[in-house]
């Protein structure tokens, strides 16, 4: 059934205004709250995170890990599978990438850029989709739910990456210390003019440009979504579910994999650490703002990064902490889960009447 011309101008035009307005609201009394000014924060924040050539680098360059994590997320999320692996699916994939740069292999690569980084990107998506195919085999064989598989594996992945760094005979190269592992200079992203900005960047938009066509233009992801809304209904109409289902791992791993490759190509190397720590856990909140769809992602995984730099810089500069910005992350999460449940209760409302 087709929306009503005021229910269409809700969704498009008074929602978003409202969140972002009530978003605002609650930010200037949290600084109230701590004795801080709210123009001087607001002021930080915006020069932190796009009013200079620093930040902007810096936001684009955390958006394109968040819209990557984001789109497996989302198309998880709308096959009815709520994959939360990301943080582990992409540390595998950096892990998987880099041990491509080791020995002779390395060599190669490193005399051969072109072929190097994309050998890098291509082991970075690999590595992601197993790690993540093996939460989804979990639930396939053994009924295992994937929210508890793949939370679990972030932090086995974590703490195997961070041991393998740490030995000479897995990922550690032969000149470097033992926390981590610089890339050769031919396969590193250099930052432009001095930031964080590189090429990387250029997949995001693309990805997420198949991820939109893929979803709503195709019948495989027609398949996706009628599996979603209803498991039981798509397998009656002779989708395969269950193919269907590690094949959406497979994707949304790959996708995770792909964006922690990037990040240690962005950043040089592999540490103990990733460079982009909890990006994962927060990429869920960027899909769910976006209410699942990919091109919306890209708008929301922007306004995301944005806050991640522009709170740091308003925390040096205006001392206000950090840690309202995840306050703020979880009202908007709340504001849209309200949104949601009111809205299917006027429609479960109205089919009864």
């Amino acid at each position: 059934m087709e929306a009503k011309p005021d229910a269409r101008v809700w969704q498009l035009l008074v929602w978003p205004v409202l969140l972002i307005l009530g978003t605002l609201a609650v930010f200037a009394l949290a600084i109230l709250a701590i004795g801080q000014k709210p123009v001087q924060a607001f002021t930080e924040f915006l020069s932190g995170s796009v009013g200079s050539r620093a930040g902007l680098g810096g936001t684009v360059a955390r958006a394109t890990i968040l819209l990557l994590y984001a789109l497996g997320i989302a198309l998880s999320f709308r096959a009815g599978l709520i994959n939360i692996g990301a943080e582990g699916q992409a540390r595998m994939g950096a892990a998987a990438a880099v041990a491509l740069t080791l020995g002779a292999p390395g060599a190669f690569f490193a005399a051969h850029a072109w072929v190097g980084i994309t050998a890098l990107l291509i082991a970075g998506a690999m590595g992601g989709a197993l790690w993540s195919l093996l939460a989804g085999a979990m639930k396939r064989w053994r009924g295992v739910s994937e929210v508890v598989s793949t939370l679990m594996l972030n932090f086995v992945a974590l703490q195997m990456v961070r041991y393998f760094v740490s030995s000479h005979s897995w990922l550690q190269g032969r000149e470097t210390d033992l926390q981590q592992n610089e890339l050769s200079t031919a396969l590193k992203f250099a930052g432009w003019h001095g930031t964080d900005f590189h090429s990387g960047v250029f997949l995001a938009v693309p990805a997420a440009l198949a991820a939109h066509i893929f979803l709503f233009y195709t019948a495989g992801g027609m398949r996706l979504r009628a599996m979603g809304l209803n498991r039981g209904t798509a397998r009656a109409c002779g989708v395969p579910c269950d193919r269907l289902s590690l094949q959406v791992f497979g994707v949304s791993g790959a996708l995770a994999g792909l964006a922690g490759a990037l990040g240690i190509m962005a950043v040089g190397k592999l540490g103990t650490e990733p460079p982009y720590s909890d990006f994962g856990y927060m990429a869920v909140s960027v899909a769910l703002v976006a209410e699942l769809k990919p091109l919306m992602i890209v708008a929301v995984a922007l306004v995301f990064a944005a806050m991640d730099i522009g709170s740091t810089s308003m925390e040096a500069a205006a001392g206000v902490p950090h840690w309202i910005v995840y306050i703020l992350n979880g009202l908007m999460i709340l504001a849209i889960l309200a949104r949601d449940a009111g809205v299917r209760r006027r429609q479960d409302g109205r089919s009864i009447g």
